[in-house]
């Protein structure tokens, strides 16, 4: 009180000015709240098409939508403080399993004061089961006219037009940001840059690939194992290495359901296609070996070789996600969560270092890759890299990979006559390419909120279990080991994934 004293004597046309503010705000706040009101009371509107297009022509009937972003599945509009509430309802008529959500927790509108605070939210997101069942959503932002004629968005993160200097939002329609820039902003252009997501894949239980592995396993078996250039560990033989549960058609349903906007996905294997996948899909491309990979390399056992020609596979655009199949999404993410709005990928490497030493028989597979690679950078740029890549999601530019190859062609070609993982590794994609696109600015590093669940940990069924209620953008399930895993793993293992991705993607039979 003090404080609006000492305004009034001093600036007495501050505070009638801030006075004027307050009543502007509270009675457009007002207004919102009685049109949302009015809303609930004349009941369901006309069912609509369960699809985010249908949804913003339904609200586009009676109020300005300004369509900020337009991805596939996921919609980002603003619409005037004194319509948000109105439309906020409207949605959930229209939808009844739609959840409005902000902060990863529920808006509810039941009250007075709910409806106010969620006037205060700075985006809500409508999110609901779109036409193919894949989650769908709108996030909705509100815009208050100030007095001095200029609309605000409540979104401080809004990068593209938190500030309006047009009355568009009192006009019924839709709004491209068209109408307001010449040109798109940089988000923008980055959003509209195709991604494309490449997939490894084994099945061992295919007789095809078992009849190579068995031949090619038994000459590893004969190498001299205390000759570090002969040394083939049993875990780059064991065939836990190459086991599969099925984890790819769950893997590939994260895809679908949380990363809709991906352009294509290859999977580059040497095994038959799943009886699971239909054999034609637009969006999915299977790859073989034989296609990437000259015969002098062939086959292959060592994910690390395999992992070497990616960037050769054919129309595989320029910025791509790399998975294993024992990798989900585990929520929504865009495509500036892998690389930025200037093109650098994002590196999501663990938060301590773990590679120095000498190669050494003995030593995990990775690491020894690791140091390898580590060298190169340190002889080409004087620095030593330590940290490892998390197992996880890798994003990935095709032109660095390619002038990683043609920088070390001698190495590449070296390494890649190794039929299975040798102490004379290279790693590329979880290594090599991370330390090389930074030293070169090409790349950033990032943190991510991952769950790891690994069956060599004892605690693996907590962390299980604990995967599903934990805020996380990505899940790895991981068998590795030359061990045999827990008699429970692999029924344990489906159950979750089953429960977490129950949803079938428009390319499964």
């Amino acid at each position: 009180m003090w404080d609006y004293s000492l305004v009034a004597i001093a600036h007495p046309g501050l505070l009638k000015e801030a006075a004027r503010t307050i009543v502007h705000r509270k009675s457009r706040r007002l207004v919102s709240e009685l049109r949302a009101v009015d809303t609930t009371r004349n009941g369901p509107v006309k069912a609509a098409p369960v699809d985010p297009r249908s949804l913003l022509d339904m609200l586009a009937e009676e109020t300005g939508v300004l369509v900020l972003r337009d991805n596939p599945g996921n919609i980002w509009i603003g619409i005037s403080d004194t319509d948000f509430l109105r439309a906020l309802v409207r949605l959930q008529l229209s939808v009844a399993s739609g959840k409005l959500m902000s902060a990863g927790k529920t808006v509810r509108l039941t009250s007075s004061s709910e409806r106010q605070a969620a006037l205060r939210e700075p985006n809500v997101v409508f999110t609901f089961p779109g036409p193919g069942l894949e989650e769908a959503s709108l996030t909705i932002e509100s815009y208050a006219l100030r007095t001095d004629g200029v609309w605000i968005s409540g979104n401080a993160n809004n990068r593209l037009a938190r500030a309006l200097y047009s009355d568009i939002l009192l006009q019924p329609g839709l709004h491209p940001l068209s109408e307001i820039l010449p040109g798109p902003p940089l988000d923008i252009r980055a959003e509209e840059r195709p991604v494309d997501v490449v997939y490894t894949w084994v099945n061992h239980k295919d007789p095809d690939w078992v009849r190579l592995y068995q031949d090619h396993k038994s000459a590893a078996d004969g190498r001299d194992p205390a000759h570090i250039d002969d040394h083939v560990s049993d875990d780059a033989k064991a065939i836990s290495r190459f086991h599969s549960i099925d984890e790819l058609r769950f893997s590939l349903r994260s895809v679908a359901k949380n990363l809709p906007w991906v352009r294509k996905i290859h999977v580059f294997t040497n095994c038959a296609v799943p009886d699971w996948l239909k054999e034609q899909n637009p969006r999915i491309a299977w790859v073989d070996h034989s296609q990437v990979i000259p015969e002098e390399y062939l086959p292959t056992f060592s994910s690390h070789v395999i992992e070497s020609f990616l960037h050769r596979i054919p129309d595989l655009a320029d910025q791509f996600i790399y998975l294993n199949d024992d990798v989900f999404i585990a929520k929504p993410l865009g495509k500036d969560f892998f690389f930025d709005a200037g093109g650098l990928s994002r590196s999501f490497l663990e938060g301590y270092g773990m590679v120095s030493g000498p190669v050494r028989i003995g030593d995990p597979d990775y690491l020894n890759a690791s140091r390898n690679s580590a060298r190169l950078i340190h002889q080409a740029f004087g620095v030593f890299p330590t940290r490892l890549h998390n197992h996880t999601a890798f994003a990935l530019r095709r032109d660095v990979l390619q002038e990683i190859e043609d920088r070390w062609s001698r190495e590449f070609h070296a390494f890649r006559r190794n039929r299975f993982r040798m102490p004379s590794d290279l790693n590329m994609t979880s290594f090599l390419y991370h330390h090389y696109a930074m030293n070169t600015g090409r790349a950033t590093d990032t943190k991510i909120k991952m769950a790891l669940v690994k069956q060599l940990d004892v605690r693996w069924k907590n962390r299980l279990s604990n995967a599903m209620n934990q805020d996380i953008e990505t899940i790895c399930i991981n068998e590795g080991g030359s061990g045999t895993p827990s008699w429970d793993w692999h029924d344990s293992v489906l159950d979750f994934l089953k429960t977490f991705y129950p949803m079938k993607a428009d390319w499964e039979r």
